[in-house]
This record gives structure tokens, sequence and C-alpha cells, in this order.
């Protein structure tokens, strides 16, 4: 579940913000606006730990870049934009975006894994941030029930390019030699 808090902060005062400042919440920044997301579950951890280490060896293996987890990403410093997706993907031609331990610009892909209470926050508002960011590629995971969509962004707004059920093989786009399957992760 996401909650706004009602205090504004500049980026250089969140940025500031003890690494713990919630032992219950992650924390994020959307125009000012400091945004608590409840910690994740063992599920959520578990998928988000499983696909990561597909992908790591893959994109090692191909030299396509770095992948990472809960990773800072700061889209705007002036309008004070810092989110932390679920996994972040650079490739190659955007690892210079990797500056003291986050990310400041548009990764090539962010994955978003979500549970019913979360959904309304990284479905539409999330996706508006990143579609103004001009982030290529998003993935939303669903835990309940299963299943990933794979978006890809276009001036119009994401179009939806692929998605599958938790048992059902997916063959991202991004990465067309690669077959993963949720409920193996």
């Amino acid at each position: 579940m996401a909650t706004v808090v009602p205090k504004r902060l500049s980026l250089a005062e969140f940025l500031a913000l003890p690494e713990q400042a919630s032992e219950t919440a992650h924390l994020e920044l959307l125009y000012g606006e400091v945004v608590e997301m409840a910690k994740p579950t063992w599920e959520h951890n578990e998928l988000i730990l499983g696909l990561g280490s597909l992908l790591k060896p893959y994109l090692r293996k191909h030299s396509l870049g770095r992948v990472s987890t809960d990773c800072l990403v700061v889209l705007d410093e002036t309008e004070a934009v810092a989110v932390a997706p679920d996994m972040v993907y650079l490739s190659p031609e955007r690892i210079h975006l990797l500056q003291r331990g986050r990310v400041y610009g548009a990764p090539d892909l962010v994955v978003e894994v979500f549970s019913p209470s979360s959904e309304v926050y990284d479905r539409v508002r999330k996706m508006q941030v990143y579609h103004r960011y001009q982030v290529p590629w998003v993935w939303l995971i669903a835990l309940e029930p299963l299943h990933l969509e794979e978006y890809q962004w276009s001036q119009e707004g994401y179009t939806l390019v692929g998605a599958v059920a938790g048992d059902e093989p997916f063959r991202p786009r991004l990465f067309p030699e690669l077959s993963l399957t949720l409920t193996e992760l």
C-alpha cells in the first residue's frame, strides 16, 4: 500500500534521510511528496531474487549491461522525483547513469512487483511517472494471481506488448533469447 506523507521535501533533503528512515516502509519521492511503500513480503522478495538470479548471468554472458534490485532511481533532480523500483536494468549505453550507487536518469527497464494493495499506485501513478521520463520498458508483475505484463514506451503512452500467466513461458522483447516462467522463480 502507498501512503503519501504530508511533508514536502527537496531531492537533497530526501537523499539526506537516514537509510532506515522508516522501519516498516520504503520511501519514494514524487514531485516533492514523500510516498511510503509497505515493505515487501516474502513472496515478493523471493520472486525478485529468482528473477535477478536468472537475469544477472544472462546479461553477463551476453555483455548486455547490469541489473540491480531495490535501487534508488533519480528521474528528475529539479522536480524532486526519486523512485525505487523492485528491479532496474541498465544497458551498456546507459550504464553511465549509475553514479554513487544510484541511477540518475531513465533506466532501460524497471520491474514492479505488486500486490492488490499496491496495484493502483504501481499501475497508475508510477506508470505515469515512468512515461513522463521515457523509461523504455516496464514489467509489471502481480502476485495474486501471478502474472506478468510487458510494456513498451511510445509517445502516446505505454503499449502492452506481452502478458503471461505465472505458469506460461515469458520471452521478453528486450531480451529475445531469454525465456522464463514466473512459477519457476
